[in-house]
C-alpha cells in the first residue's frame, strides 16, 4: 500500500497568506516612513499639531473656531510642502510648493490665524453669530499680550461660506488685504 502524503490544510494556507500580507504591509509602511517624502509629510504633521496648540488657539476656540491654528507664513509654506508635495496656491504659482516658499519669504515671520468653523449646528460659527476676522484678531491679541501689532487672519466655514481674510491690528481693525504672496495690501 502506497503511503499518502498529507496536504496542508486550507486554514494553514489562509494563515500564511494573511501573515505574508501583514509583513508586506509593514515593510511598505516602513519604506514610506523612511523615505524623504514620508519624512516631509510627518514633519508637516508636526507643524500642524504645533499650530493647533499654539498660544491664542484656546481664545479662538472660545469664539467658535473648531479647528484653530496659529502659525507663521513660513510654517504654512513648509506644511504645504510636506503635505501636498506640490502646491498651486490659487493658480498663482507654477508647479511646486517651493515656489510658494520662495514667493512668501519676505513675509515668512508674519503670524497667520486660521479659523475653521462647522457650517451647521454651531451658533458661534463663521457667518452665524460669527466671530469674524476682527473678533478673531482681537481674541488672539487679548490672549497673546506680547503678540505682533498685526496678524493675517483667514477664516471660513466648512461649506466654504462666511469667508473673511486680511491683515488685522490688535484692536481688530482691518488694516489691509492679503496679496497673492501673502504681502500686505493696504485698503484704500
Amino acid at each position: 500500500m502506497a503511503e499518502s502524503k498529507k496536504k496542508p490544510s486550507g486554514c494553514l494556507i489562509a494563515i500564511l497568506v494573511v501573515v505574508g500580507l501583514i509583513v508586506a504591509l509593514v515593510v511598505a509602511v516602513y519604506l514610506v516612513v523612511k523615505s524623504d517624502r514620508g519624512q516631509e509629510f510627518f514633519a508637516a504633521l508636526d507643524v500642524a499639531m504645533e499650530a493647533h496648540q499654539a498660544p491664542g488657539t484656546d481664545a479662538m476656540r472660545g469664539i467658535g473656531c473648531e479647528s484653530p491654528m496659529v502659525m507663521t507664513v513660513a510654517m504654512m509654506a513648509s506644511t504645504a510642502t510636506g503635505v501636498l508635495g506640490g502646491f498651486d496656491f490659487q493658480g498663482e504659482f507654477d508647479d511646486t510648493s517651493k515656489s510658494f516658499v520662495e514667493a512668501t519669504k519676505d513675509v515668512a515671520n508674519e503670524i497667520v490665524l486660521v479659523c475653521h468653523a462647522e457650517s451647521s449646528g454651531n451658533e458661534k460659527s463663521i457667518g452665524r453669530n460669527a466671530p469674524g476676522c476682527a473678533a478673531l484678531a482681537s481674541a488672539y491679541a487679548k490672549a497673546v499680550i506680547d503678540g505682533p501689532e498685526r496678524v493675517i487672519v483667514m477664516a471660513q466655514k466648512s461649506d466654504g461660506s462666511g469667508e473673511c481674510g486680511g491683515y488685522y491690528g490688535r484692536d481688530g481693525k482691518r488694516l489691509g488685504g492679503i496679496g497673492k504672496d501673502f504681502s500686505f495690501v493696504p485698503d484704500n
